[in-house]
């Protein structure tokens, strides 16, 4: 029964002509975040003296500090500024998401700079009237491999019908023999799901009463969206039977590569102002991973910083 279901497979194929276009794609489903929530420790000062706290002051990461040892001897200038910039935008974030949330803000470099007058931050942020220190101790973005795929996600595969133009038509239903060999052939030979990265990002703060110094509330979270994971991969290809498949290029692509070949010399002489990444339909074109990890790191670092605002607001 196999061998005829397989035969008729076959022979449809055959019978269409000397070849039918598919766009097949694969991408990875997440069916849940899969992630652990925010680690919070609340003292009792804290559910006291929390409704009371109006003004606040931030303090940055001693990586930020202009008053590091390399600093002090003149050396990494360079690589501290681009760090300081880095501070400087992660950290405004943090400054913006408390004063939307009406707390009265205390700017981390403000007290940076009177803290080089050898006074301790707290007071610094007591001179100025805050009632509470939030000491950052670590902020960052990082990327890890993307590994094995979790019980919470899965890859699936989608076959469209085409044309030579290849033009994404409806939805095509292919046997269990035939989804396994385009898998094989195709999906599984161009890309490792291991090399995927995916992006993540950790705050690790406390909050620190001035007037006694006592550390009254701690959080921790390390944030990450699988479901933004770059790993989409899309084929355009033609094929004579169910088990003989080939990469193609479309009608359209082989007419703007003409279009192309009709003015070579201007195709040069941009190409050596312009790196121009120009892929046919059946490779999507796609940004680069960095932009993308960038995007990614962007929106986690919101919600991490929004998640640490209103968790401080709320008492759990």
């Amino acid at each position: 029964m196999r061998m005829f279901s397989l035969l008729i497979v076959v022979l449809t194929f055959l019978v269409s002509g000397c070849g039918q276009h598919y766009i097949i794609t694969s991408k990875i489903v997440t069916t849940t975040t899969n992630v652990a929530p925010p680690e919070i420790v609340e003292t009792p000062t804290y559910r006291k003296d929390v409704a009371k706290i109006k003004t606040v002051a931030v303090r940055a990461p001693s990586s930020c500090s202009d008053r590091t040892s390399d600093q002090q001897r003149g050396t990494a200038v360079s690589n501290q500024e681009l760090l300081k910039t880095k501070c400087a935008v992660d950290m405004a974030v943090i400054e913006r998401a408390l004063t939307k949330s009406s707390y009265k803000v205390i700017s981390w470099t403000v007290l940076e700079r009177e803290m080089a007058r050898n006074l301790s931050a707290l007071q610094v942020a007591d001179s100025m009237g805050a009632q509470m220190l939030f000491q950052v101790n670590s902020l960052e973005k990082s990327t890890r491999s993307f590994g094995k795929l979790s019980k919470d996600e899965k890859l699936e595969y989608f076959y469209y019908n085409s044309n030579d133009d290849g033009e994404m038509l409806d939805e095509k239903a292919f046997d269990l023999d035939t989804r396994d060999y385009l898998k094989r052939s195709f999906f599984d030979s161009k890309r490792n799901i291991d090399e995927v990265q995916v992006p993540f990002v950790t705050l690790d703060a406390n909050a620190i009463n001035i007037k006694d110094g006592e550390a009254i509330w701690f959080y921790r979270w390390t944030n990450s969206n699988p479901s933004a994971v770059d790993y989409f991969q899309q084929f355009f290809i033609k094929c004579k039977t169910s088990t003989s498949c080939r990469i193609e290029k479309s009608k359209k692509d082989d007419d703007e590569e003409d279009d192309d070949d009709d003015d070579k010399k201007t195709v040069k002489r941009l190409k050596n102002k312009l790196k121009v990444s120009k892929e046919s339909r059946y490779s999507k074109t796609e940004e680069q991973p960095e932009d993308k990890n960038a995007a990614v790191h962007s929106a986690l670092l919101n919600s991490v910083i929004d998640n640490f605002v209103s968790s401080f607001s709320k008492p759990q």
